[in-house]
Protein backbone atom coordinates (compact mmCIF):
# COMPACT_ATOMS: atom_id res chain seq x y z
CA UNK A 1 0.00 0.00 0.00
CA UNK A 2 1.17 3.72 -0.96
CA UNK A 3 -0.15 6.77 0.17
CA UNK A 4 1.33 10.16 -1.33
CA UNK A 5 1.69 13.66 0.10
CA UNK A 6 3.46 17.02 -0.34
CA UNK A 7 5.58 17.52 2.57
CA UNK A 8 7.76 20.15 4.59
CA UNK A 9 11.14 18.21 5.28
CA UNK A 10 14.08 19.60 7.13
CA UNK A 11 17.31 19.44 5.85
CA UNK A 12 18.95 16.19 7.06
CA UNK A 13 22.47 15.39 7.29
CA UNK A 14 24.17 11.84 6.42
CA UNK A 15 27.08 9.95 6.08
CA UNK A 16 27.32 7.27 3.06
CA UNK A 17 29.48 5.14 0.78
CA UNK A 18 29.24 5.81 -3.28
CA UNK A 19 27.83 2.54 -4.95
CA UNK A 20 27.89 2.00 -8.74
CA UNK A 21 24.94 -0.29 -9.52
CA UNK A 22 22.56 -1.24 -12.75
CA UNK A 23 19.20 -1.70 -12.11
CA UNK A 24 19.69 -5.50 -11.80
CA UNK A 25 22.50 -4.97 -9.06
CA UNK A 26 20.97 -2.50 -7.02
CA UNK A 27 19.52 -4.92 -3.97
CA UNK A 28 22.47 -6.95 -3.71
CA UNK A 29 25.02 -3.64 -3.70
CA UNK A 30 22.97 -1.38 -1.39
CA UNK A 31 22.74 -4.42 1.21
CA UNK A 32 26.71 -4.96 0.75
CA UNK A 33 27.05 -0.89 1.20
CA UNK A 34 25.67 -1.04 4.57
CA UNK A 35 27.07 -3.52 6.05
CA UNK A 36 30.52 -1.82 4.92
CA UNK A 37 29.26 1.71 5.74
CA UNK A 38 27.76 0.38 9.73
CA UNK A 39 31.24 -1.27 10.12
CA UNK A 40 33.35 1.57 9.09
CA UNK A 41 30.63 3.96 11.00
CA UNK A 42 30.87 1.41 14.20
CA UNK A 43 35.03 1.64 13.87
CA UNK A 44 35.40 5.93 14.40
CA UNK A 45 32.78 5.55 17.10
CA UNK A 46 30.20 7.36 14.67
CA UNK A 47 26.47 6.54 15.79
CA UNK A 48 23.60 7.24 13.39
CA UNK A 49 21.06 9.66 14.60
CA UNK A 50 17.95 8.60 12.21
CA UNK A 51 17.08 6.05 10.08
CA UNK A 52 19.43 4.44 6.92
CA UNK A 53 18.59 5.97 3.62
CA UNK A 54 19.51 5.58 0.13
CA UNK A 55 20.18 8.50 -2.34
CA UNK A 56 19.65 8.92 -6.00
CA UNK A 57 21.48 11.43 -7.96
CA UNK A 58 21.23 10.66 -11.22
CA UNK A 59 19.70 7.30 -12.36
CA UNK A 60 19.71 5.33 -15.76
CA UNK A 61 17.46 2.28 -16.67
CA UNK A 62 20.35 1.49 -19.38
CA UNK A 63 23.84 1.70 -17.80
CA UNK A 64 25.54 1.83 -14.27
CA UNK A 65 24.63 5.08 -12.26
CA UNK A 66 26.11 5.88 -8.70
CA UNK A 67 23.85 6.29 -5.49
CA UNK A 68 24.78 6.61 -1.90
CA UNK A 69 23.77 4.16 0.83
CA UNK A 70 24.26 5.59 4.20
CA UNK A 71 22.68 7.08 7.19
CA UNK A 72 21.71 10.10 9.56
CA UNK A 73 24.13 11.31 11.45
CA UNK A 74 24.95 14.22 13.42
CA UNK A 75 26.49 17.45 11.71
CA UNK A 76 30.09 17.90 11.31
CA UNK A 77 30.88 14.26 10.93
CA UNK A 78 33.86 14.21 9.47
CA UNK A 79 34.81 10.93 7.17
CA UNK A 80 37.38 9.65 5.08
CA UNK A 81 37.00 8.39 1.15
CA UNK A 82 35.54 6.34 -0.20
CA UNK A 83 32.27 7.65 2.58
CA UNK A 84 31.09 10.90 1.92
CA UNK A 85 29.49 13.20 4.54
CA UNK A 86 26.58 15.39 2.81
CA UNK A 87 23.20 17.31 3.35
CA UNK A 88 19.63 16.30 1.76
CA UNK A 89 18.04 19.54 1.35
CA UNK A 90 15.22 21.07 3.13
CA UNK A 91 12.19 21.99 1.03
CA UNK A 92 8.96 20.79 -0.16
CA UNK A 93 8.88 16.93 -0.84
CA UNK A 94 6.87 14.12 -2.81
CA UNK A 95 6.57 11.72 -0.33
CA UNK A 96 4.94 7.98 -1.24
CA UNK A 97 4.56 6.09 1.74
CA UNK A 98 5.51 2.73 0.64
CA UNK A 99 4.82 -0.36 2.54
CA UNK A 100 5.98 -3.57 0.86
CA UNK A 101 8.48 -5.62 -0.75
CA UNK A 102 11.68 -3.45 -1.64
CA UNK A 103 11.43 -4.98 -4.79
CA UNK A 104 8.10 -2.85 -6.09
CA UNK A 105 9.48 0.20 -4.15
CA UNK A 106 10.36 1.37 -8.09
CA UNK A 107 6.74 0.77 -8.80
CA UNK A 108 5.49 3.13 -5.75
CA UNK A 109 8.01 5.84 -6.99
CA UNK A 110 6.62 6.14 -10.69
CA UNK A 111 3.51 5.93 -8.51
CA UNK A 112 4.88 9.06 -6.67
CA UNK A 113 6.31 10.59 -9.64
CA UNK A 114 2.15 10.40 -11.40
CA UNK A 115 0.70 11.70 -8.44
CA UNK A 116 2.73 14.52 -8.92
CA UNK A 117 2.16 15.09 -12.04
CA UNK A 118 -1.84 14.90 -11.37
CA UNK A 119 -1.37 17.29 -8.37
CA UNK A 120 0.60 20.14 -10.02
CA UNK A 121 3.73 19.77 -8.28
CA UNK A 122 6.73 20.17 -10.37
CA UNK A 123 9.85 17.89 -9.14
CA UNK A 124 13.22 19.35 -9.25
CA UNK A 125 14.92 16.73 -12.01
CA UNK A 126 16.51 17.58 -15.37
CA UNK A 127 15.80 14.50 -18.05
CA UNK A 128 18.71 13.87 -20.21
CA UNK A 129 19.06 11.59 -23.33
CA UNK A 130 20.18 8.16 -21.16
CA UNK A 131 19.39 9.36 -17.46
CA UNK A 132 17.30 11.63 -15.01
CA UNK A 133 19.65 14.12 -12.30
CA UNK A 134 17.82 14.65 -9.39
CA UNK A 135 18.42 17.43 -7.36
CA UNK A 136 17.25 15.15 -4.42
CA UNK A 137 15.68 11.88 -4.09
CA UNK A 138 16.16 9.31 -1.65
CA UNK A 139 14.46 6.31 -0.01
CA UNK A 140 14.48 6.63 4.34
CA UNK A 141 14.22 3.23 5.44
CA UNK A 142 12.28 3.39 9.61
CA UNK A 143 12.10 0.38 10.46
CA UNK A 144 14.45 -2.90 9.69
CA UNK A 145 13.17 -4.80 7.02
CA UNK A 146 11.56 -8.63 7.68
CA UNK A 147 11.68 -11.52 4.58
CA UNK A 148 8.82 -11.76 2.77
CA UNK A 149 8.05 -14.17 -0.02
CA UNK A 150 9.39 -11.38 -2.26
CA UNK A 151 12.53 -10.73 -0.09
CA UNK A 152 13.12 -8.10 2.33
CA UNK A 153 10.20 -5.40 2.78
CA UNK A 154 8.78 -2.78 4.63
CA UNK A 155 8.17 0.62 5.07
CA UNK A 156 9.80 3.16 3.28
CA UNK A 157 9.45 7.11 2.68
CA UNK A 158 10.06 7.41 -0.58
CA UNK A 159 11.12 11.22 -1.13
CA UNK A 160 11.47 13.56 -4.20
CA UNK A 161 12.04 17.49 -3.67
CA UNK A 162 9.69 19.75 -5.76
CA UNK A 163 10.95 22.76 -7.72
CA UNK A 164 9.83 25.91 -4.88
Amino acid sequence: MTEFASEKRPAVTYSAVAVAVTMVSMGAAIADAFAQLETYLGSRGINPTGPPLVRYRAISFDSPFTIEVGWETAEGVVVEAPYVADVLPAGTYVVAHFNGPYSAAGEATQAAIEWAAREGIALDVFHLADSSDWSCWYESYPREPTWGPSGPQGPVDICLLALD
